[in-house]
């Protein structure tokens, strides 16, 4: 549904099914945006994230956590990694819109992961 959202509003979006397709995907292209959840099958988001920040030059590269999980160590962990934005599940799509085009100073198209 996000990738469909995304694409409806003119994002490029290349999809990863977990954090070790999405490293590999960002080590060829540096996207302009990755948007991750914590839950993921393998590597949880929050390694997926550190290892972003480790790996690539792409390191001012937004990330924005799109989670269920909503509890403030959780918020805190996802920004202390360096992530620009934090938005819990469910959320209005609206207010997810507004968040990617800050993230992405609004220049389409763009590639999210």
């Amino acid at each position: 549904m996000l990738r469909l959202f995304c694409i409806h509003h003119n994002y490029e979006v290349v999809e990863a099914v977990n954090g070790q397709e999405a490293l590999a995907i960002i080590e060829i292209d540096c996207p302009d945006l990755v948007i991750i959840d914590i839950w993921m099958p393998g590597i949880d988001g929050f390694d997926t994230v550190r290892q972003i920040r480790e790996k690539f030059d792409c390191l001012r590269l937004p990330v924005l956590f799109f989670t269920s999980r909503s509890d403030a160590r959780a918020v805190k962990e996802g920004l202390a990694l360096g992530a620009q934005g934090y938005l819990s599940k469910p959320t209005s799509l609206v207010k997810l819109l507004q968040v990617i085009e800050e993230l992405t100073n609004d220049q389409r198209p763009e590639t999210a992961v």
